[in-house]
C-alpha cells in the first residue's frame, strides 16, 4: 500500500442525503446484476465529476463495502489535484510498467476506502489505457473489491473514458445545471450509446435548494427543525384531545 490519503467530509445532510439517493440506485443494480464497477464521466468541463464521484465513494464505504476510487485524470500533474499533490505514483505509473499494483493503491482515513492516484502526468493517456496492463488492472481490483469507481474527464473533452466502457459494469454521467449545454448532453449521451445497456442515468450538480425544492419536495422531512414543529403540533393536539374528552 502506497500512503494514507485525507479525504474530506462533507457535513452538509442536503447533499449527503442526494449522494445517498445515487447510493440505493447502485446497490440495486449490484443485487439484480452483481454490478460493482462504475464510470463517472462529464458531459463538459466543470460538472462537478470528482466531487461526486469522492462523495459516493465514501458513502459505500461508509456502508461497509469494500470501496476503491480510481483517480483517471490521466493528464492532470499532481500538483492541480485536489487529493494527490504529494503522492509520487498511481495509475499511469502501473500502466507504464513503471510499479505495481500494491504500490498504487493508497489507504485513506476512512477504513474500507482505498484510492488509487492518477500518478505521473502523461502526454499519452491513450496509449497507455490500451495497454493489457490496464485488463489486469481492472481484473486484479474487481476481485478484491465489493465497489471500484472510476473517475474520468469529461467524455466531450478527451475520449479517455471511452476506453474504459467494455470493462465497467455501469457508466454515469455528470452534469451541472445551468453549465453543460443541451448538446454536451446529446453528444455525451451518443458516446454511450453502443453500451446503453450500461448507462445508469444522469447526476446533475449546482442545484440550488429552490429547485432542488421542486423535485424533492420532502427533502427535510426528517431535519431536526421539522420534526420539532411536528412533535410540538402533535403535543398540542393531543393535549386539546385530552381536554375536550376531560
Amino acid at each position: 500500500m502506497g500512503d494514507i490519503i485525507e479525504f474530506y467530509c462533507n457535513n452538509s445532510q442536503i447533499m449527503n442525503d442526494a449522494i445517498d439517493r445515487i447510493v440505493v440506485e447502485i446497490y440495486s443494480y449490484k443485487k439484480h446484476f452483481g454490478d460493482k464497477s462504475i464510470l463517472l464521466s462529464g458531459c463538459g468541463s466543470k460538472s462537478g465529476t470528482t466531487t461526486t464521484a469522492i462523495n459516493l465513494a465514501i458513502a459505500l464505504s461508509a456502508a461497509g463495502w469494500k470501496t476503491l476510487l480510481v483517480d483517471c485524470d490521466l493528464r492532470k500533474g499532481s500538483k492541480f489535484k485536489k487529493l494527490n499533490e504529494n503522492i509520487g505514483v498511481g495509475l499511469t505509473d502501473y500502466l507504464a510498467e513503471k510499479a505495481e499494483v500494491d504500490k498504487v493503491i493508497c489507504e485513506t482515513n476512512y477504513e474500507y476506502l482505498n484510492y488509487v492516484p492518477s500518478g505521473t502526468a502523461s502526454n499519452s493517456p491513450i496509449r497507455l489505457l490500451c495497454s493489457t496492463r490496464l485488463e489486469e488492472f481492472v481484473s486484479y481490483v474487481k476481485a478484491k473489491y465489493d465497489y471500484i469507481i472510476f473517475d474520468f474527464p469529461s467524455l466531450n473533452i478527451v475520449a479517455d473514458a471511452n476506453i474504459m466502457f467494455p470493462y465497467v459494469d455501469g457508466i454515469a454521467l455528470v452534469a451541472s445545471l445551468n453549465q453543460t449545454t443541451k448538446r454536451q448532453l446529446c453528444d455525451a449521451r451518443r458516446k454511450v450509446s453502443k453500451f446503453g445497456d450500461k448507462c445508469y442515468g444522469l447526476i446533475v450538480n449546482q442545484v440550488d435548494l429552490p429547485q432542488y425544492k421542486k423535485y424533492i419536495k420532502d427533502y427535510d422531512y426528517f431535519g431536526e427543525e421539522n420534526m420539532s414543529k411536528r412533535y410540538k403540533r402533535y403535543n398540542r393536539n393531543d393535549k386539546k384531545l385530552i381536554k375536550d374528552n376531560g
